[in-house]
């Protein structure tokens, strides 16, 4: 339950604020799929520092990476993933840069709004599969869990697709998570019209300066 608890809470919250048709829903949506997959990261990450030093676990991680897998940024946490062998590099840039997103959007408000919704939907279906590659050591409850009504529908709705009396495991949880995404724009898609929007917007402005400013203001 402390493992699939907090990613069904988040995540089910997020699809619901992604699939409004406002901004302002989106931001909160890309914020909680940012704490999702940074939880799975870290927990992922601290585990994995815990039995090398207490298994006896091939040393795969430096002293260093062991210090970041319990103190470091999300970016040392997700490099630490890189030198594990379960993401790619890529995946790393991908994660980073939508949390640097995540930074800005928080603390300053809505930015680059139009592609808010596309960059939304993309690392919502990242962090599911993120989920589903990572599972836990194992799986524990606390007596200070307290399940939102949310969560426990869901958990229960799972359990009865699913057939099973347990609590599911991250296999039989991810894909249900993954089908509450609502649609969203395709992102390289929306990345390149804006981008073709922006040069057409910075042409448009030099065209002026050439050719229709005052011409006083070009003469020294």
């Amino acid at each position: 339950m402390q493992h699939i608890v907090p990613f069904i809470e988040q995540m089910s919250r997020a699809a619901d604020e992604l699939a409004s048709d406002h901004p302002i829903h989106h931001r909160l949506g890309f914020i909680l799929v940012d704490n999702a997959a940074e939880l799975i990261v870290h927990k992922y990450a601290r585990n994995h520092a815990e039995r090398q030093r207490t298994w006896m676990f091939e040393p795969k991680l430096s002293e260093r990476q062991l210090w970041n897998a319990r103190k470091g940024k999300y970016d040392d946490k997700l490099g630490i993933l890189v030198t594990l062998g379960v993401i790619t590099s890529d995946e790393r840039r991908f994660a980073s840069i939508c949390h640097e997103y995540r930074n800005q959007i928080y603390h300053a408000g809505l930015r680059h709004e139009d592609a808010l919704h596309a960059i939304g939907g993309a690392y919502f279906r990242w962090c599911c599969d993120l989920f589903r590659r990572l599972p836990p050591m194992f799986y524990g409850t606390s007596s200070n869990e307290r399940p939102t009504p949310k969560a426990l529908a869901v958990i229960e709705q799972i359990k009865k697709e699913e057939a099973v009396s347990l609590v599911p495991n991250v296999e039989q949880v991810a894909p249900h998570i993954l089908a509450m995404c609502p649609p969203t724009p395709d992102l390289p898609t929306t990345l390149a019209d804006l981008a073709i929007e922006a040069v057409e917007n910075i042409k448009g402005n030099l065209d002026f300066i050439q050719n229709d400013a005052p011409r006083k203001l070009s003469v020294a």
